[in-house]
C-alpha cells in the first residue's frame, strides 16, 4: 500500500536544535559589545566634563587671586617720588634726578638696567625729605637713553621710568 499522505498531514521539517542557542549567544555577544562601547563613550564624556569642571575651578581660583592682588595693590599708596633726567655736567652720559616729594625721609631700592648690554645694578638710596638725589657716572652708573629705573619700597607701589 502506498501512503498518500497529504501535505497538510506531513510533518514540517525540523531544524537542528544547536543553531538556536548559537544564534542567541551571538546576539548576546553583539549586544555586549554595543553596551560596552556605549558605556565607554559615556565614561569618556564624563571624564571630559570632569576635566572641564576642574579647569573652570582653576580659572576661577586664578581670577580670585588676581582680584585679591589687584585689591591689595590698589590699597598701597604711590611712591612719593618723581624722576627726571639731565645731561651730565662732568663727563658723558645722563644723570637721573630722584625727588622725594614727601615730608618724610625713607630709603628705596633702585634697580638700573641697560637692556642694550643686559647690565643691571641694584643699590639702596636714602632719600631725604623734600629733597633730591642725583645718580650718574660718579655714583657708578652712566645712564643712556633706553635704560630703565625701578624704585621699590615695601610701603609703596614700585615706580618705573625709562631714560629718554
Amino acid at each position: 500500500m502506498q501512503s498518500d499522505a497529504s501535505p497538510a498531514t506531513q510533518r514540517p521539517e525540523r531544524k537542528p536544535l544547536w543553531k538556536t542557542p548559537l544564534i542567541g549567544v551571538f546576539i548576546l555577544i553583539v549586544a555586549s559589545f554595543v553596551l560596552l562601547s556605549v558605556s565607554k563613550s559615556h565614561d569618556d564624556e564624563l571624564a571630559a566634563k570632569e576635566q572641564q569642571i576642574e579647569l573652570m575651578r582653576a580659572e576661577a581660583k586664578i581670577a580670585n587671586q588676581r582680584a585679591a592682588e589687584e585689591a591689595r595693590l590698589a590699597a598701597i599708596p604711590e611712591l612719593p617720588v618723581s624722576i627726571s633726567t639731565r645731561n651730565s655736567l662732568l663727563g658723558s652720559g645722563i644723570v637721573a634726578v630722584i625727588w622725594n616729594n614727601s615730608f618724610r625721609e625713607f630709603a628705596v631700592i633702585a634697580e638700573f638696567t641697560n637692556p642694550g648690554i643686559n647690565a643691571t645694578k641694584i643699590v639702596r638710596i636714602d632719600l631725604p625729605a623734600n629733597a633730591k638725589v642725583e645718580v650718574g657716572h660718579l655714583e657708578g652708573w652712566r645712564f643712556q637713553s633706553g635704560d630703565t629705573i625701578k624704585l621699590s619700597n615695601e610701603h609703596y607701589k614700585e615706580l618705573f621710568a625709562v631714560v629718554p
